[in-house]
């Protein structure tokens, strides 16, 4: 998955945590309206207050996160020539120490692009 991806991917949990952070600092404000009787010298206020701050703050961070993952990291692309280059000499390095019917067994998994379904891998090698 690239990057940008999973930076936007982050931002739309962060939502998801933001309005279920919401919610429950709405209801846990109307709880302590409810049942403190001091008034707004409760010291379950400061509580509250407190417990917005880490939450918005935690919030803010992982859309931090998501917007750094997002914009500033970029996946090095390599020309089309020199991945070809590269995955031909991984597959003489991997193909190296095995056995003949090893060997047939990673060419089939590296001719289907890195996975192969058991079946297949059974009727091609018998």
């Amino acid at each position: 998955m690239e990057n940008k991806h999973v930076g936007i991917l982050i931002i739309g949990v962060t939502i998801i945590f933001f309005v279920i952070v919401m919610s429950f600092n709405v209801a846990l404000e109307n709880i302590i309206n409810e049942t403190c009787t001091h008034g707004l010298t409760c010291p379950m206020y400061t509580t509250l207050k407190n417990q917005k701050i880490i939450s918005y703050s935690l919030i803010g961070l992982l859309v931090l996160v998501g917007a750094f993952v997002t914009f500033f990291m970029h996946e090095k692309k390599l020309p089309p020539e020199t991945k070809k280059a590269l995955s031909e000499e991984e597959k003489k390095r991997t193909l190296e120490n095995l056995d003949e019917e090893e060997k047939q067994v990673m060419n089939l998994v590296l001719r289907e692009q890195g996975s192969a379904y058991q079946s297949d891998l059974i009727k091609e090698t018998q």
